[in-house]
């Protein structure tokens, strides 16, 4: 009971902190002018898409589009995790998420995952376009 406690307000102050850094960029996002573009708009809803969903080098490179895949599906696999520790955590049970199955991973595993994740990003720069 007293554990549920301390997350609750470790939760809660994590919470805190993490709305006012979303308010300050808020702010900062707000402190800049109105343009109107009214031009190419197909076009430009095209791009986005493309960028948005299907991440234009996935095309180009079917190498990048396989390993942003397992990235993507770790990403997501991760997230379902975290929030199945927040459950817990919470409401003091554990594994509440088990009749999900073959989607839940040992903690050995979302670690591997978790490194997986990180050296897919850095496979994804490409040092002859500067970025790295």
């Amino acid at each position: 009971m007293i554990s549920s406690i301390v997350f609750v307000v470790l939760l809660g102050a994590a919470s805190w902190l993490f709305g006012r850094n979303i308010l300050r960029i808020r702010r900062n996002i707000l402190l800049g002018r109105d343009v109107a573009i009214n031009d190419r708009k197909s076009e430009r809803w095209a791009v986005m898409t493309r960028v948005a969903l299907g991440q234009s080098k996935m095309m180009v490179r079917p190498i990048v589009g396989v390993l942003h895949i397992i990235v993507y599906a770790g990403f997501v696999i991760i997230n379902i995790e975290v929030l199945e520790i927040l459950i817990d955590g919470i409401f003091g049970t554990h594994r509440v998420l088990s009749f999900m199955g073959g989607l839940r991973l040992s903690y050995r595993q979302l670690r591997m995952l978790g490194a997986w994740r990180v050296v897919g990003m850095r496979g994804f720069s490409d040092p002859a376009e500067g970025r790295g």
